[in-house]
């Protein structure tokens, strides 16, 4: 836990089953505790489309298949380290530290935000399918479902995306690029979340099954992201017009004994 809490951040950990008979401390939902996000246990927004694209099993909410047969899921998902109660062995994972528990670096895992030159927009029901493809590599291509306003043509990307400021509603990634491109947060698309570009609003489209997508023009820019739930501006609303009908009460109430 010391190890992978000392580790730039964020960065999503995925703990694998342990043998029968081991027992690792860290296992269920005790890394969120310390601020670690971790690809399971307690999700911090475990939405069906999560479960899909992780691999959602038939007799559970996931098995995990996606993650386990094909390395691209892991990857475009920022699962930069894999804990392991047994060796792994594959040509992207380092092993970086022993103990309780064996911790794999995955070298080929994205970053939570990254800048991809290429969209394709899929529909809202083949994105995992074709991710499921030999060909695709989601750090050339994003997978949308509806098409954005942009059209990412011209010359190669050159570019780099880092994220500057990182809460539950709250996160601002700061963007640089020779030409427009697409800007992947790997993190869950969900209603009453915002974008802005130098404070003007942007739309964030559905990316890559369940992440957030956002065009990005070129140059240098801070695309800020923020949660503000529908529920919050309509309870506001509500509270807002109960105050003006209170204060309209209380005006007519007045006027109403003056002229007694």
């Amino acid at each position: 836990m010391q190890f992978i809490r000392s580790q730039p951040q964020p960065a999503r950990v995925w703990i694998l089953p342990f043998p029968a008979g081991q027992v690792y401390r860290g296992s269920g939902d005790y890394l969120m505790h310390f601020g670690i996000d971790q690809a399971g246990g307690e999700h911090p927004n475990p939405l069906q489309r999560w479960y899909e694209y992780v691999g959602a099993g038939k007799e559970s909410y996931t098995d995990w298949h996606n993650f386990l047969e094909i390395p691209a899921f892991r990857h475009g998902a920022n699962i930069r380290y894999i804990i392991s109660g047994v060796p792994l062995e594959a040509p992207e994972l380092r092993e970086v530290h022993r103990g309780s528990a064996l911790i794999y670096e995955d070298t080929a895992a994205l970053p939570r935000a990254y800048l991809v030159p290429e969209v394709r927009v899929v529909g809202e029901a083949a994105a995992v399918e074709v991710m499921r493809g030999a060909e695709f590599d989601p750090r050339r291509t994003a997978l949308l479902a509806e098409a954005p306003a942009v059209a990412f043509l011209g010359e190669p990307l050159a570019g780099s995306a880092e994220v500057t400021e990182y809460t539950p509603d709250r996160v601002v990634v700061q963007t640089q690029a020779n030409r427009p491109a697409m800007l992947v947060l790997a993190d869950n698309y969900y209603p009453g979340w915002r974008a802005t570009i130098g404070g003007a609003a942007v739309p964030i489209l559905r990316a890559n099954h369940t992440f957030r997508g956002v065009t990005v023009p070129a140059g240098t820019h801070n695309v800020v992201f923020e949660f503000v739930p529908t529920s919050l501006r309509t309870g506001f609303a509500i509270y807002v017009a109960t105050l003006l009908l209170l204060a309209g009460y209380a005006i007519y109430a007045v006027m109403h004994r003056r002229r007694d």
